[in-house]
């Protein structure tokens, strides 16, 4: 019994010398050429303490995803195991709020290499292998990324010799509790429309937005510099 053995071993790390001064704990299960059916990886997932399941599928997606956009895959492998930032506040930025038939709509500017870290696309969950949207395209980020600035050091100046690329990227946050909802704090009206102005501050969690249009324009700096 692997939950059994887990709430064991979850026991003995909470007094160990050496790991006991850890809060959290994360399980998990790597299977090679071993079918795990759905409704076991979901008794795993929802056990206490939960157990995540990684079969072969899981590893050729990280794979995958590492060559495509490298080191920037590890906040969609930590959104997915629902590990959490250890900032409180991780982005806050200024923005227009605004209702269009009953859905909430944000309008601002952010720094793409911040969303980086918070915003995934053809997400995967465990059992479900069936991704929201069509993998990233590695030719198609590096004719970005040459575009913006090709071999570009840009640590100091977002676009010290590249080109700007004015243009928006549409994200949807996952509404499904209140660790994944955005917060909005009002700061004034504006005269002209009916939007608010405010701040907008990201659920402390990776993988919190999805991105519906734009998904290769802003995972090309994932690239840039390092071509």
């Amino acid at each position: 019994d692997i939950i059994g053995k887990s709430k064991y071993i979850l026991e003995k790390l909470k007094v160990h010398p050496t790991y006991g001064h850890y809060k959290k704990f994360k399980f998990c299960l790597a299977t090679e050429n071993i079918f795990v059916s759905k409704s076991i990886n979901q008794y795993a997932n929802n056990s206490i303490p939960s157990i995540y399941t990684m079969n072969d599928l899981f590893f050729e997606y990280y794979e995958k995803l590492y060559k495509i956009i490298s080191k920037t895959a590890i906040y969609q492998l930590l959104g997915e195991l629902r590990i959490e930032p250890r900032v409180t506040n991780i982005l806050k930025v200024p923005c227009f709020k605004t209702k269009i038939k009953g859905i909430t709509l944000y309008n601002f500017n952010v720094d793409p290499r911040r969303l980086l870290e918070f915003a995934c696309v053809a997400r995967r969950e465990s059992g479900n292998e069936e991704y929201y949207q069509r993998m990233l395209e590695g030719r198609r980020l590096n004719e970005i990324c040459k575009y913006l600035g090709y071999g570009i050091d840009y640590k100091d100046e977002l676009f010290p010799q590249g080109k700007l690329f004015p243009n928006n990227i549409i994200i949807a946050f996952f509404p499904d509790s209140e660790k994944t909802k955005p917060s909005f704090e009002k700061i004034s009206d504006n005269k002209l429309t009916d939007d608010e102005f405010g701040t907008l501050t990201f659920p402390k969690s990776y993988r919190c937005c999805w991105v519906i249009d734009g998904q290769h324009r802003l995972f090309s700096f994932a690239k840039l510099g390092e071509l």
